[in-house]
């Protein structure tokens, strides 16, 4: 486990975790298998809390998460507060 630690870490010196993800695409493909789950039988909980179309809420988490995580910054007219913290520090 160290040696995928010290992996982990220089890949982290070389790369954001947006790259590392997979950019642009790797973080869209997350967001939208995230909120395809919630239309499966059991996660009707989750998706009551939601509004019927999720396009809107799909681009806000998409901007969030590829801002957060070291990707461009989400265009002029994204939902994503300006004052989001930067992502954690990831594993010491």
């Amino acid at each position: 486990m160290p040696a995928e630690r010290e992996l982990f870490r220089a890949e982290l010196a070389e790369h954001t975790m947006y790259e590392l993800l997979g950019g642009a695409e790797g973080i869209r493909s997350i967001v939208d298998h995230f909120y395809d789950l919630m239309d499966r039988p059991g996660f009707e909980p989750i998706r009551t809390m939601h509004a019927a179309d999720l396009s809107p809420t799909r681009v806000a988490l998409f901007e969030f998460l590829s801002g957060w995580l070291g990707g461009p910054p989400a265009s002029p007219t994204a939902t994503t507060p300006p004052s989001c913290p930067p992502s954690p520090a990831w594993p010491t």
